[in-house]
């Protein structure tokens, strides 16, 4: 009983010693990550009626491919994040991603050809694959851990809020167009020929204030820990809560640290156990890239025209875009209360479940919405889609990022 309260004395005493203000402004800068990750990935729906006039993109292949070459690069970025991140840090990392954040976005706006667009898409893909892994990386080794689910999950509303921006962003650079535009009218437009450029071009703002606060902010004190820097790792846990915190943290570090060198091998993938973990973890992220979402922010000009609304080709962005906005705004604030119903529910699989379940319902309704539209009848299908949108931040987007971690043994977490 004496050893119970004394823990729970340390416990408060520790609490009362947090710099919350300080933990949340070093997390606040790592979210950035997330911000340019939403940013980046839904930025190119806006640009879309205007690069393809541009680049004379008339088949499917070059404009799915134009749209989904970026997913090349986050999936290399996001396989050899872990690797690189090990060996030269999670802030060193963070700082190269938002250098390639801004050097993509540079480059995007300026391409003079396809062959051009392509390759600084799948550049931008890699700083998006590396931080939307090592952004809530970072933040999970600096938080406390009671605080630390909270702040994990800044990195997704960081992401929501990087879709609205570029949502709102991309809307207020396009000029109007005549309803009847022409292709050819399109293209020799400010929007064909410049406004396009303008839209990835401005992603470089956000990244470059992401590459300079990143300077600021500590190195994480679990990698100085691991690579030898213990005063270090000391000083920035100190720093973070005290005294007694920076060496009770510090031992629980080397401890896990030490132990997870031990452990660490690709071999215990295929252990059987382990396995099962991971097929469920990979089950969770596509059934979550799959939810449909993607759809609204990438083709939203076609789903609207789709869906019975008046959406001219050229002026799109000035009527989808804004509906797009309007779906997305009020909904992405949803995570609010997204984040504190998965954290009162302990991250518990039922939460998910239902989350699931919720998504599904949603989604056969905006489907067979869409098939009235298409059959001239009646509509509620906005709303659907803004219910979609609403489920999306409500939890159904971010839990898998909550919950798949807190599966995984430490030495397989990264």
């Amino acid at each position: 009983m004496l050893g119970a309260a004394k823990e729970e004395m340390t416990v408060t005493t520790r609490a009362e010693n947090f710099d919350i203000a300080y933990i949340c402004a070093i997390s606040a800068v790592a979210a950035l990550g997330g911000l340019l990750f939403g940013y980046d990935w839904v930025v190119i729906g806006g640009a879309k009626p205007f690069y393809e006039k541009f680049f004379h993109l008339t088949g499917p292949s070059q404009q799915g491919w134009a749209m989904s070459c970026a997913l090349i690069g986050c999936l290399v970025g996001a396989l050899v994040s872990g690797w690189l991140s090990d060996r030269f840090g999670r802030k060193r990392l963070l700082i190269a991603a938002g250098l390639v954040f801004a050097a993509s976005s540079i480059g995007t706006g300026l391409a003079p050809s396809f062959a051009a667009f392509v390759p600084w898409r799948i550049l931008g893909g890699f700083a998006i694959g590396m931080a939307s892994s090592l952004s809530p990386m970072y933040i999970a080794e600096v938080a406390p851990a009671q605080y630390r689910g909270k702040l994990v999950s800044l990195n997704q509303l960081t992401i929501v809020i990087g879709i609205l921006l570029a949502q709102v962003v991309n809307w207020l650079i396009a000029k109007p167009v005549p309803a009847n535009a022409t292709s050819l009218q399109i293209l020799q437009s400010w929007n064909g020929q410049v406004g396009w450029r303008w839209m990835f071009g401005v992603t470089a703002i956000p990244s470059m204030l992401f590459f300079v606060a990143m300077f600021v902010v500590p190195e994480s004190p679990r990698w100085l820990a691991k690579n030898g820097a213990h005063e270090r790792a000391k000083h920035v846990l100190s720093r973070i809560g005290g005294e007694s915190y920076g060496m009770q943290a510090l031992r629980e570090i080397e401890a896990t640290v030490t132990q997870d060198t031990k452990q660490m091998d690709l071999r215990m993938l295929l252990d059987r156990r382990m396995l099962r973990v991971l097929l469920l973890g990979i089950g969770l992220a596509v059934l979550q890239q799959w939810c449909g979402i993607n759809v609204i922010f990438n083709y939203a000009e076609e789903v609207f025209s789709a869906a019975g609304y008046n959406v001219s080709v050229g002026g799109s962005l000035r009527t989808a875009g804004l509906d797009a906005h309007w779906l997305g705004g009020p909904c992405d604030h949803l995570y609010l209360p997204g984040s504190s119903l998965l954290h009162a529910q302990s991250r518990d699989p039922h939460a998910g479940a239902c989350g699931g379940c919720h998504r599904m319902l949603c989604d056969v309704t905006c489907s067979s919405d869409l098939g009235r539209h298409l059959r001239n009848l009646p509509e509620p299908y906005p709303r659907r889609c803004h219910i979609d949108r609403g489920h999306g931040a409500l939890g159904g987007k971010f839990y898998p990022y909550l919950y798949f971690p807190n599966l995984q043994p430490l030495a397989g977490r990264r």
